[in-house]
């Protein structure tokens, strides 16, 4: 007989105890009621745990899950993939506590079932890679953490690629492997994240086309990369056809092409090509005020990095009148007290001190 009980946490346990006392320790093939009777206690534990999870009890949520493991193993033998979840989501929470040695062997669990069902590519959207490259990082153990990651983006490219055939009017997925780029330029493997940055340009390009916000994002994160390198021959190009990549979209977002404007402003900038960095500078301005008009907090950062311009250049009268505007702006945006308001002031005072002096 199924057994029928309230799910609080007395009738949960006493489920639990009668299911255990007379099913789990039995190595007697099952009977259908008993099936049914682990189906059932599986679960009012799993909706234990999920009711324990939104209330913030970590610990109980904990129990329940592994009691829904204990019945569902017991009911679908140890190499049914719901007991991958499972145990995903037992490392997830141990995970999450920071108990990495048990979360680890949960994963690793998990991804031993998994690949037993999926011999290359584990399911779209699985994050058991994913989240055991993270432990084995924070753990230290990099090359590890490497070799997982490159798995997990793998899958996800493959699958993006699968999408793609099958349905080429739909919008494609793609997640840009950010984990392991950080990976690397942590690790100052600098060779590694040159190939991976080319890599994933070349990529979002063929699943997303030349005139997309994602190609724009890659080729400003490689322009990025030579920049800080001091490559500013490779780095200016990847810049301007970031630029391109957004003003060319089909539904150009003015917000992004000033982003981009302002970003070509800062790179002339710190290239030391003062003209071209006004160009780009007051092209950002313009595009920011004709969105929201000329005393919107968006152009307030274009407006300051223009007034550093020009103070850099002697052109104090020019500095001065920028600078007064960003601290109306920001004080009528964010209020006298905000830490960009108070900063704006400084930054103005500093600028009619240095006129006195």
């Amino acid at each position: 007989m199924v057994l029928r009980l309230k799910k609080n946490g007395i009738s949960v346990c006493l489920l639990v105890g009668l299911v255990l006392a007379y099913i789990l320790v039995s190595n007697q093939p099952l009977k259908p009621e008993e099936v049914a009777e682990l189906s059932a206690a599986a679960e009012v534990s799993f909706d234990a745990h999920l009711e324990a999870r939104r209330s913030g009890q970590t610990e109980l949520s904990l129990t329940h899950m592994k009691d829904v493991l204990k019945f569902d193993k017991k009911r679908l033998g140890k190499k049914h993939l719901r007991i991958s979840a499972h145990q995903s989501r037992i490392a997830d929470i141990y995970k999450q506590q920071g108990k990495y040695s048990k979360a680890k062997r949960f994963y690793r669990r998990s991804l031993a079932v998994k690949e037993k069902h999926h011999k290359e590519f584990l399911s779209v959207g699985d994050k058991t890679l994913y989240h055991l490259a993270e432990i084995y990082e924070a753990e230290g153990k990099f090359a590890k953490a490497e070799s997982l990651y490159i798995r997990h983006y793998a899958a996800e490219r493959h699958h993006s690629d699968v999408q793609r055939e099958k349905h080429p009017d739909k919008a494609p997925f793609y997640a840009m492997p950010v984990r392991l780029m950080k990976l690397y330029e942590a690790q100052e493997q600098h060779d590694k994240l040159e190939t991976l940055l080319i890599q994933d340009i070349a990529h979002t390009k063929e699943i997303a086309g030349d005139d997309n916000m994602l190609t724009a994002l890659s080729n400003e994160r490689l322009a990025k990369f030579y920049r800080d390198r001091g490559d500013y021959s490779k780095a200016e190009p990847l810049y301007l056809e970031a630029l391109a990549n957004v003003e060319r979209a089909s539904h150009p977002n003015l917000r992004l092409i000033a982003k981009y404007l302002n970003n070509l402003g800062l790179f002339y900038k710190r290239k030391g090509d003062e003209e071209k960095a006004e160009i780009y500078y007051l092209r950002a301005l313009t595009t920011y005020e004709k969105m929201n008009g000329p005393d919107h907090l968006t152009s307030a950062t274009t407006l300051s990095n223009l007034g550093g311009l020009y103070k850099s250049q002697d052109y104090y009268d020019k500095a001065e009148a920028l600078y007064v505007r960003v601290v109306a702006i920001r004080t009528k945006a964010q209020g006298e007290t905000h830490a960009d308001t108070v900063k704006s002031v400084d930054r103005l005072t500093q600028l009619r001190q240095s006129r006195e002096e």
